[in-house]
């Protein structure tokens, strides 16, 4: 919801974020792909619509108050679920 809020990103675009679009060191985040769900419920990963959608967005600091204690978290899940 954070992410949603401080960056302006169409709802297709969050939903096409994963983690490796996320650069923690240099505070951005990549968007190259959008999500949706068909009506038939399929959901299609695909290029944004323009090549001026695929950018980096700046993200403000509260983000990365959020983010790292995330990605520990999906990180440690990986890990007991690979064991």
């Amino acid at each position: 919801m954070t992410v949603a809020l401080t960056t302006g990103l169409r709802r297709s675009e969050l939903l096409g974020l994963e983690w490796k679009h996320v650069d923690f060191n240099a505070s951005v985040i990549d968007v190259r792909q959008t999500t949706i769900h068909a009506l038939k419920g399929e959901v299609i990963v695909k290029q944004p619509k323009t090549k001026k959608s695929v950018r980096k967005i700046a993200l403000p600091r509260v983000v990365f108050l959020i983010l790292p204690p995330r990605w520990t978290t999906v990180l440690s899940r990986a890990t007991i679920l690979m064991v």
